[in-house]
This record gives C-alpha cells, structure tokens and sequence, in this order.
C-alpha cells in the first residue's frame, strides 16, 4: 500500500524534467546562430621590399680631376669655394699678373735681342763666306762663323718657344679669354696665305710698307682688311713675316671679347659690300678672300639656313636623321 505514493512520485519528477532538458536545448541552439567573424582580405600585388642602412663613412667622388693653372704666382683672388657650381669659363683663382706680365716683357725682350744677333751673325757668315771664296780667312774661321750663324738661329726659336709660353701663362693670369688656340691658327692661316701669294687680313699692332704704297681708307674699316687686298689690286704682295714684333693686350674676359667681334664684323661687312673688296683681283687670290673673308664672315647667315632646311627635311621620311642633324645644330 506504501508503494503507490512513491511510483507517483517518480513520475512527478520525470515529467518535472522534461522542461528543463528543452530550455538547456533551445539555448544551446540560440547560442548557434550567432554570426560568423569577419576576416580582411586584399588581392595579391608585386612591390618592392624596402631596406635602409644607417652607417657612418666618407663620400668620395668616383672622378677625380684636377684644375691647374699655367701661370704660378700669388692669388689675390678666389671667388668660388669647395662645392659650388660652376660652368664654363667661371673665374676659379685670380693670379697676380705682375710676375707673369714681367716674364712675358722679358720674354719679348729676350726675343728682339735674338732676332739681331741673329741679323749680326748672318752678316758675319755671308762675309766670312766672301773672305773664304778669296782665301783670306781659314777653313776654321769659316766654320765658326756658320756655327755662329746656327746658334743665333737655335736662340731666336728658343726666344719664339719662351714667348709663346709666357704669352699663354699671360692669358691664364689676367683672364677668361681663351682666344689663344684661334689665333694660333689665324697666324697659322696667315704663313699658307703668304707662301701661296698674299694674306688676306692684317694684324692691327703693326704695318710695314713703302711710303708711296700708304694708301687713305675709311676710318670706319681700318687697315686691317683694307691693306691687304688693296696691295694686290696695285701688283704688290702682303706678306706675314713671324720675326716681327707686336704687342698686343688682348681682352681680359669673353664677354669683351665678344663685343669687340661684334664691332668688327659690322667693319667687315661695309668693307665687304662697299669697299671695292671683290675687284681686281687674280684669280687665286679672289678664292682666298671668298674663302677665308667672305665665308667666314657669312657663318652665321649660312647657319641660320642650314637650320631652315634642316627644319623643313625633318617633315620629309627621313625624320630620324635629320632631326638628329637639327639637334646637333641647335
């Protein structure tokens, strides 16, 4: 009788339990559908992995050149410092022209004396040389006189060398001109003109020529062109003699020595146009002066149309190669 109070019992409970195991469950799913976590992503690209070093060190250059003057002496002057920028023919170190202007006088003076023992002893030797063909003087006297002769030859050279040298260390010390290696070439020039016939321009420091020859030109030309050409058209020649002296300052910078290029070109094309310089003229003469006078002083006209038809052939099928030919002109 005791036992059917404790089997309902058991029931009770079971049934008691059946709640709680559902409610356990539905939260256990609704925990489930919570949502998922997010996870970046990018696309996949080619870049450069960056290293940087930090060290101590010297920099040093790959090329090393070095700037040296022809001229020595005291600097009185250096308008630049270690690393500034420079371009061609800035003024790096100022020299004290005295030291180099006093060898260049002495150099000259040097040179004026060797040019007259020159003068003595060839005179010696061509009297020496009479003597001997008389038999007064020995075959020793002679011979010393034509080794006298040799060596005063030998002296004027070495003179000619000193003062060549001594003009450049000049040029280095007073300033940025470089004209040196033109006018080299113009006295050059001037010894071919000479050996063929006549030189078609004169050096303004000096003349020599026959009083009756001196001929009035217009002060706007000057002598130097008109001289030359005006001696042929009267039968005579003017020639270059390299043993004559003329001292000349030249222009300290390229700045004045461009302005006193443009003044002489405005002389050389009056002259050229109005002062007779085509006519009368031989042959082989009238070529020189086309040549070395007319042409040159035309060069830049004659520029000014080669980049013109170089400007119109570029539009032509040939494009490569004559704008490489524009480029290199321009």
């Amino acid at each position: 009788m005791s036992f059917e109070p404790l089997r309902h019992t058991m029931k009770a409970v079971s049934l008691k339990g059946i709640p709680i195991a559902l409610l356990a469950t539905l939260a256990a799913c609704s925990k489930t559908t919570d949502p998922s976590v997010v996870i970046e992503t990018a696309p996949v690209e080619r870049r450069s992995i960056v290293l940087s070093a930090q060290a101590n060190g010297t920099v040093e250059p790959v090329t090393v050149v070095e700037v040296k003057s022809k001229a020595s002496g005291t600097i009185i002057r250096m308008p630049v410092d270690i690393g500034s920028n420079v371009k061609v023919g800035d003024l790096l170190v100022q020299i004290d022209p005295r030291d180099v202007q006093n060898q260049y006088d002495q150099s000259a003076a040097d040179l004026s004396s060797a040019t007259v023992q020159r003068q003595v002893a060839l005179a010696q030797r061509n009297r020496s040389a009479d003597l001997f063909r008389q038999k007064i003087i020995t075959q020793q006297e002679m011979e010393a006189a034509t080794l006298a002769f040799a060596n005063a030859d030998a002296s004027v050279i070495k003179a000619r060398t000193n003062l060549s040298i001594a003009r450049v260390r000049l040029e280095d010390a007073t300033g940025s001109n470089r004209e040196g290696r033109y006018w080299r070439y113009e006295l050059w020039l001037r010894e071919q003109e000479s050996r063929l016939g006549s030189i078609t321009g004169g050096n303004g420091s000096i003349y020599a020529l026959n009083r009756g020859d001196y001929v009035e030109v217009d002060p706007r030309w000057g002598h130097d062109l008109a001289f030359p050409y005006r001696m042929v058209q009267a039968g005579r020649r003017a020639v270059y003699e390299p043993a004559a002296l003329a001292f000349e300052k030249p222009t300290p910078t390229n700045e004045a020595e461009y302005a006193r290029k443009v003044r002489m070109f405005e002389h050389c094309w009056e002259i050229t146009l109005r002062g007779s310089m085509m006519r009368r003229l031989p042959p082989g003469y009238l070529v020189s002066v086309i040549s070395h006078r007319l042409l040159r002083y035309g060069s830049g006209v004659l520029h000014v149309a080669l980049l013109g038809t170089s400007l119109a052939l570029a539009q032509t099928a040939e494009k490569v190669f004559y704008r490489r030919t524009m480029t290199s002109e321009k």
